[in-house]
C-alpha cells in the first residue's frame, strides 16, 4: 500500500511538471550600500529577483525565449545582473553630495513568473525606484507567454476578430463601477482617455477565471491617482472569445 502511495505521489509530480512544461528558480540580489564619506547608512538600497528558467528540463526551447524575455526586462537588460548593481551603485557614488539629503535612493525591480494555464506562462515585472525629487516612481507590466504561439499574448489573439469596441464597451462599465464615476465625463473626472473615450490597453494577464488589466501611474490620470485596474471575468465577455484561441479552456 506504502508502494503504490509512493508511486502515485511520483506520478503526480511528473504530471505536474509536464503540465507546466517549464522549469525554474527564483533569483535574487540584495545589496545596501552605506555611505562612509558622507556616513549614511542605507544611502542606496537595491532589490532584484528574477526567475531563470531551466533550459535543459522540459520545453527547452520554449525556457530559451523565456529566460530572453525575462533579460530584456532586467535592469539595463543585462544578463550579468550583479556587474549591473555595481554599476548602479557607482553611479550613486559619482553623484552623492554631503549637503543634499535627498540622495537616499531606493531601487527594487522583481520579476516572477505565474501559470495561468498549461500553455502559458505569465511573466510579471513590478518595478519601483526613489533617486531624489517629491516621490518615487513605480510600473507594474504583465507578459503572458503562449507555448503554443511562441510569443506574448496581444487582445488581438484572445478576442474574434473586430470585438475589441465590445470588450472596451464592458470595461468601461466595470471602471466606472468600481471607481464610482457614475456618467461623469472621464476627462472631467480626471482622466486622460483621449477624447473622453474609455479604451483598455494591453497590460493585462489572465488571472484566475478573468483579464486583469493595469493602469501605470501617469497613463490614464495623474500620479496620485495612483494605479488603476479592471478586472473582467470570462463570462463577462464569453461571447467575444475565440475557441479556437488561448483562452479556448474556458469552453471545456
Amino acid at each position: 500500500m506504502t508502494k503504490l502511495f509512493s508511486i502515485l505521489i511520483l506520478l503526480f509530480f511528473f504530471i505536474n511538471v509536464e503540465a507546466q512544461n517549464v522549469i525554474h528558480d527564483q533569483k535574487e540580489i540584495h545589496e545596501i550600500y552605506n555611505s562612509k564619506t558622507f556616513k549614511r547608512d542605507s544611502a542606496y538600497v537595491i532589490d532584484i529577483t528574477w526567475p531563470v528558467f531551466d533550459e535543459n528540463k522540459g520545453n527547452t526551447k520554449f525556457a530559451v525565449k523565456l529566460n530572453d524575455l525575462v533579460t530584456s526586462l532586467i535592469p539595463f537588460s543585462s544578463d550579468n545582473v550583479k556587474q549591473t548593481v555595481n554599476d548602479m551603485i557607482e553611479t550613486y557614488k559619482s553623484m552623492e553630495q554631503e549637503d543634499d539629503f535627498g540622495m537616499y535612493w531606493t531601487f527594487t525591480s522583481d520579476i516572477s513568473a505565474y501559470f495561468p494555464t498549461t500553455n502559458i506562462v505569465t511573466i510579471v515585472k513590478n518595478e519601483w525606484e526613489y533617486a531624489g525629487g517629491a516621490h518615487g516612481n513605480g510600473v507594474s507590466l504583465y507578459f503572458n507567454f503562449d507555448e503554443q504561439s511562441e510569443k506574448v499574448l496581444t487582445l488581438d489573439d484572445l478576442l474574434i476578430p473586430g470585438s475589441k469596441e465590445k470588450l472596451n464597451v464592458i470595461a468601461e462599465k466595470i471602471f466606472r463601477r468600481d471607481y464610482e464615476l457614475g456618467d461623469q465625463d472621464l476627462v472631467e473626472a480626471g482622466y486622460w482617455f483621449k477624447d473622453s473615450k474609455f479604451e483598455l490597453n494591453e497590460n493585462f494577464m489572465i488571472d484566475n477565471g478573468a483579464l486583469h488589466f493595469l493602469f501605470n501611474s501617469y497613463e490614464i490620470a495623474p500620479y496620485a491617482a495612483g494605479q488603476q485596474e479592471v478586472k473582467i471575468a470570462f463570462s463577462d465577455f464569453k461571447d467575444l472569445i475565440r475557441k479556437d484561441g488561448p483562452l479556448s479552456f474556458y469552453f471545456e
